[in-house]
C-alpha cells in the first residue's frame, strides 16, 4: 500500500506540528518558564516542516490543504491569543517586546 503526503492522516500530523513550538512559547510568554535551545531547535524544525507543507501544497495547487491549513493556522494563533487574554500574560509579552507601549485596561 502507498501512502501519499496528501493522504489526510498525514495532514493531520502536519496540522498538529506547529503544537509544541505554541505551547513553548505560551509557556514561555506566561512567564512559567524558560525554554531551552535545544526545544526551540527541535520545535522551529517541526514548525518549519508544517510551513513548508503548506507551501507545496500551494505550489501544487491542493486548495484544499492550503485552506484546511490556514483555519489550522488561524485557530492556532486565536488560541495563543485567547490564552495570553485570559492569563493577563499579553501585559507582559507587551511590557518585553514593546517597552514604549503602556497596556490599556
Amino acid at each position: 500500500m502507498r501512502v501519499s503526503i496528501f493522504d489526510d492522516r498525514i495532514q493531520l500530523l502536519f496540522a498538529l506540528l506547529p503544537l509544541p513550538a505554541a505551547l513553548d512559547w505560551i509557556t514561555q510568554a506566561a512567564g512559567r518558564r524558560e525554554s531551552l535551545n535545544a526545544l526551540r531547535v527541535v520545535s522551529g524544525a517541526l514548525l518549519g516542516a508544517a510551513f513548508t507543507d503548506l507551501f507545496v501544497s500551494l505550489i501544487l495547487t491542493r486548495w484544499t490543504i492550503v485552506f484546511a491549513g490556514l483555519f489550522v493556522l488561524v485557530l492556532y494563533i486565536v488560541a495563543l491569543m485567547g490564552t495570553l487574554w485570559v492569563s493577563g500574560a499579553w501585559r507582559r509579552v507587551i511590557a518585553d517586546h514593546f517597552p514604549e507601549l503602556r497596556p490599556m485596561d
